[in-house]
C-alpha cells in the first residue's frame, strides 16, 4: 500500500542527489502506475519542472496535463506560467497573453503574480503595446517594491514612457536608476542610460543628454552600442555648434564594425553634410549626402539625400542639376513626405532659371 509514496520519496531523493534522468522515470512510473495517489498533481509537476532543462516541448505537455486534470492544484499557477513562458519565447503573443491573464488574480501566490506580471509587460512591449507595458508594469512596481523583478520592470516601464512619447517621464525615471546602486550592477545598466540619453536629447537638453552620453562612453567601454553612444555625442555638439566635435563622433560611429549597415550609420553619415551644410560649406555637404545616398540607399535615407544634395546644388549655383535632383525625388519616391517640399522647391528652381534665360536674352 505504500508502494507510491515509496516512488515519490524515491525520486525526491533523486532530484536532492542532482540525478535528474532517475527522477524523472521515477516520478513518471509513479502517474502511470498510481492515478489515485493523493501527491500525483505534485509528481508531475516536478517531473515537468526537471523536464523543462532540456525538452521544454514535453515539459509543456505535463504542464498541460496537469491543468487539465488538477485544475484547482496548488501547483497550477506556476505550470501556467512555464507555458505562458514557452507561448512568449515561441512568439504566440495572443497565447501567452490568455494563459497570464489567469495567474494575475490576487488569489495567485505572490511570488507567481509577480512574474506573470512582468511578462505581461514583456508580451505588450514585443508586440508594442506601450500602454499595457506601463499598466501590467505599474502594478508590480508599487505592489511588490521589494520583489528582485522590480528594477527589471522599473527599466522596461521608462522605455515604455519613452516610447509613448512621454521623454521627461522616461528621464526622470531612468535618472533614479542610474543612481540606484544595484540597477547600475545590471546587465541592463548601459542600455538604460543610452535610453536616457536620447530622451534628453528629444528634450533638447543638449548638456545633459551629452553628459550622460559621456559617462556612458567612460563607465561601459565595452557596451555593445558604443556606436550608438557616440551619435548621440555627434548630435549634442552639432546641436551646440562644435560642428568639428560632431563630425569627429560620426565618424567614430561608421568606423564601428557593429554599426556596419545600420541606421545609425546612414543617419551619422547624413548629419555629416548637415554639419556641413550650417557651416555653408555646401560643396563639402554635397560630397557627404551623395555618399550618404549611394552607401544606404533606403529610400527614406535616399529621398533625405536627393533633396538636401539639390539644395546645395542650388546654392552652388548648378540650378539644372538641382531641378534633376528634385524631379528624381518626386519620380522615385512620390509617397515620400519629402516629395512635396521637392515639388515646391523644384518649381522655385525651374522658374529661376526661366528668368535668368530671360534675362539673358
Amino acid at each position: 500500500p505504500r508502494a507510491a509514496e515509496a516512488i515519490y520519496r524515491a525520486a525526491g531523493l533523486h532530484e536532492r542527489l542532482g540525478e535528474p534522468a532517475a527522477a524523472i522515470d521515477m516520478y513518471q512510473r509513479l502517474t502511470g502506475a498510481h492515478a489515485d495517489f493523493a501527491r500525483r498533481d505534485a509528481a508531475i509537476y516536478r517531473s515537468a519542472r526537471l523536464v523543462l532543462e532540456t525538452d521544454r516541448e514535453s515539459a509543456a505537455k505535463w504542464f498541460d496535463q496537469l491543468r487539465t486534470e488538477y485544475p484547482s492544484s496548488e501547483y497550477v499557477p506556476d505550470a501556467t506560467l512555464q507555458l505562458a513562458e514557452r507561448a512568449f519565447a515561441d512568439k504566440r503573443y495572443a497565447g501567452a497573453q490568455q494563459l497570464l491573464s489567469e495567474i494575475t488574480g490576487e488569489a495567485v501566490p505572490a511570488a507567481v503574480r509577480w512574474q506573470a506580471l512582468y511578462l505581461a509587460g514583456r508580451v505588450a512591449a514585443a508586440e508594442g503595446h506601450w500602454a499595457e507595458v506601463e499598466s501590467s508594469l505599474t502594478r508590480l512596481i508599487e505592489r511588490a517594491p521589494e520583489s528582485e523583478l522590480t528594477l527589471a520592470a522599473s527599466y522596461l516601464r521608462a522605455e515604455a514612457s519613452y516610447r509613448r512619447g512621454r521623454y521627461a517621464e522616461s528621464a526622470e525615471r531612468l535618472a533614479a536608476l542610474s543612481s540606484d546602486a544595484q540597477a547600475r550592477q545590471q546587465p541592463w545598466s548601459a542600455a538604460a542610460q543610452l535610453r536616457r540619453a536620447h530622451a534628453l536629447v528629444q528634450l533638447k537638453q543638449w548638456h545633459e543628454a551629452l553628459e550622460v552620453a559621456r559617462a556612458l562612453a567612460v563607465d561601459h567601454a565595452d557596451f555593445e552600442q558604443q556606436y550608438e553612444v557616440d551619435y548621440v555625442i555627434g548630435r549634442c555638439l552639432a546641436a551646440q555648434a562644435d560642428f568639428g566635435g560632431a563630425r569627429l563622433a560620426y565618424a567614430r560611429v561608421l568606423a564601428a564594425p557593429r554599426a556596419a549597415g545600420s541606421e545609425t550609420a546612414a543617419q551619422a553619415q547624413w548629419m555629416i553634410g548637415e554639419t556641413y551644410f550650417h557651416q555653408e560649406d555646401y560643396a563639402a555637404a554635397l560630397v557627404e549626402y551623395q555618399q550618404a545616398e549611394r552607401q544606404f540607399p533606403t529610400a527614406r535615407v535616399r529621398a533625405a539625400a536627393l533633396l538636401q544634395a539639390a539644395k546645395c546644388h542650388e546654392h552652388l549655383g548648378h540650378w539644372d542639376t538641382a531641378i534633376a535632383a528634385y524631379q528624381r525625388l518626386i519620380e522615385e519616391y512620390p509617397e515620400n513626405d519629402l516629395a512635396a517640399e521637392a515639388a515646391r522647391r523644384v518649381a522655385i528652381a525651374q522658374a529661376h532659371v526661366a528668368r535668368r534665360t530671360a534675362e539673358s536674352n
